[in-house]
């Protein structure tokens, strides 16, 4: 399966893969909270903004984890790495990052809290989806070597041969999580349901996908044990469900439910 780091190029003006399929899942992020949006009675505008903030905010998360995982490294430049946007993004960081700026600015402007992040949930959801379409396809965040049929070469890391697509591994985890999370909207049992699940979900699904990356510049907590989004993977599955209980007896009134 070929990869394409470069979409295409236009005199000097080259367009990466991996930033447009980013731009596409903010698109489809900002689709899905609309939608609920609209269901709610919120205003549209405000929460188009709020999305753009969130995207800002777990792009710099992002960022700032990933040299985070690189500063171990002798002689290395944490200034250029920082500032190199063509690469180095950390999901767990950006995922993060996004999910605190969030918890500000809802308290901060008296949002209904629950809701909101529930209908964030489908958002980041559906956006880191589609975002690690781009990692397939610029050829980041890969897997190790494989000898089943499905097993792909990355377009600078030839020589290692066929590797896990795990890019496609997570790209078809979130999507089938976002399906019934989807589905589950108008039925659940209590505010915050959403977000639990795809908080623990995402957790328990994100260690075990980490067992087939490859990739080095991920990071280690334990070296060769635990790498950095493993470590980050644990709190997680725990705070997913403590809130699962804190918050399941708060069950959802009869007529407060959106149309």
């Amino acid at each position: 399966m070929p990869m394409y780091p470069i979409l295409f190029k236009l005199g000097s003006f080259e367009l990466f893969t991996y930033g447009l399929m980013m731009a596409l899942g903010v698109l489809a992020g900002l689709v899905a909270v609309n939608f609920e949006a609209k269901r709610y009675g919120w205003d549209r505008d405000q929460m188009t903004r709020l999305v753009v903030w969130v995207f800002l905010m777990g792009l710099l998360g992002s960022r700032v984890v990933y040299v985070f995982t690189r500063m171990n490294e002798p002689n290395i430049d944490l200034v250029s790495i920082a500032f190199n946007l063509r690469a180095g993004f950390v999901y767990y960081g950006g995922l993060l990052a996004s999910w605190l700026f969030l918890i500000w600015y809802v308290r901060r402007y008296k949002m209904p809290f629950w809701p909101v992040m529930d209908t964030f949930a489908y958002g980041i959801c559906i956006g880191l989806a589609i975002g690690r379409i781009g990692c397939l396809l610029g050829g980041c965040c890969y897997g190790t070597p494989t000898d089943l049929p499905w097993g792909v070469i990355m377009a600078n890391e030839r020589q290692l041969g066929h590797l896990h697509p795990t890019q496609l591994y997570e790209f078809l985890v979130l999507v089938i999580m976002f399906v019934p999370l989807w589905l589950r909207r108008t039925r659940k049992r209590y505010e915050g349901e959403i977000t639990v699940w795809f908080v623990g979900v995402y957790a328990i699904a994100r260690y075990v996908l980490e067992i087939y990356r490859g990739d080095l510049i991920r990071g280690y907590v334990i070296d060769e044990v635990m790498t950095t989004s493993q470590f980050i993977s644990v709190p997680m599955l725990v705070v997913a469900v403590w809130l699962h209980f804190k918050l399941r007896g708060r069950r959802i009134k009869s007529g407060a439910r959106a149309a």
